[in-house]
């Protein structure tokens, strides 16, 4: 069976807002599985009650097929997470989301690899507060915490000013505390070349992140708009702006400071680690990959798709492994 190299993350709930006693995974099931209000069914029974409107654009993500893995309180739980663009245009797509039935077939929306409703298929594995996901093209990390937070303030599991947050796990370097870090975002290339990688990593399957470029930097220090489109117009064909931004930490009296390595876990848990590279005080740096907790499988396809058991399975196998040799502090 052919098959295709994934991507495996890990990630964990950030706490610090919910108690050390707070369990993702069962508040999850409950609020998936409970009776609801005047006679509703449970939001297990019909996927389109799981639909969320993120970005208010017509698209939606959905929590499609999930179940559990194993056996009582250490069962994984595994789900499917799809982002699909709006659909209004292909006949029967917006009659199957709304019918009375558990999950989409995802066959009925992909045509192919060039037309596909679906932007992006994120798997992942959810026990207690830890997770392991694969991200898709659209469907990243970012939008499984905005997913998870939509679908816990509906069910008044979440207030209003609280948000899921799943951290990642750096690792590589000895020390808690940095003192420098530096960041390399996108290449800013002409606006045309841009919009066509896009159009073709999206008919691709590409997993990369788009995220704001070098140009989008200087924005934000205050370069002037008409300078900036200037620079644009100097690139040559092919060619493209590349700078890498460094900051170090200062306390009083001009000496060194620090920040926690968990504050960045935070902060860069949705960059790719390859533009990043961390500095400890005494100078050592741990950049340009292998910064965050994961590992790469090769997974069996179905078509231009990872398939869907596959994907699960080896994501359970991945938690598995990063507890028994320590990576996390999980039992089973």
């Amino acid at each position: 069976m052919p098959g295709k190299s994934a991507l495996i993350q890990y990630r964990y709930l950030l706490t610090e807002e919910f108690g050390d006693d707070y369990n993702l995974r069962d508040v999850v099931l409950d609020v998936l599985h409970r009776s609801r209000s005047e006679g509703q069914r449970p939001l297990a029974e019909k996927v389109g009650s799981r639909r969320k409107d993120l970005d208010q654009d017509s698209s939606y993500v959905v929590l499609n097929k999930f179940g559990t893995l194993g056996d009582g309180t250490k069962s994984i739980m595994c789900g499917e997470l799809l982002y699909v663009r709006s659909g209004k245009e292909v006949p029967g797509l917006v009659e199957s989301i709304d019918d009375d039935i558990p999950e989409l077939e995802i066959a009925t929306l992909t045509l192919d690899e060039r037309n596909s409703l679906v932007d992006g298929i994120l798997y992942f594995g959810l026990i207690d507060n830890h997770l392991a996901i694969i991200e898709g093209q659209r469907a990243r990390a970012r939008t499984l915490e905005r997913y998870l937070t939509a679908l816990l303030k509906d069910a008044g599991e979440l207030e209003f000013d609280r948000s899921i947050i799943l951290n990642t796990r750096i690792e590589g370097l000895q020390a808690q505390n940095i003192s420098r870090l530096q960041i390399k975002p996108p290449r800013a290339k002409k606006r045309e070349e841009t919009e066509n990688e896009a159009e073709e990593a999206q008919a691709a399957g590409s997993q990369k992140a788009s995220g704001h470029t070098v140009m989008d930097v200087l924005r934000v220090l205050g370069v002037d708009r008409d300078e900036l489109q200037k620079l644009e117009e100097s690139i040559p064909p092919g060619g493209w702006i590349e700078g890498i931004f460094s900051m170090t930490f200062k306390q009083k009296g001009n000496r060194k400071g620090t920040v926690s390595r968990e504050q960045l876990e935070t902060a860069f848990r949705n960059l790719n680690d390859q533009d990043i590279g961390l500095f400890e005080p005494g100078g050592s740096s741990e950049s340009k990959g292998g910064l965050k907790l994961g590992s790469r499988r090769e997974i069996a396809t179905v078509g231009p798709l990872l398939d869907r058991e596959a994907a699960m399975q080896a994501i359970v196998d991945m938690l598995k492994t990063w507890a028994r040799t320590g990576k996390i502090d999980l039992a089973f």
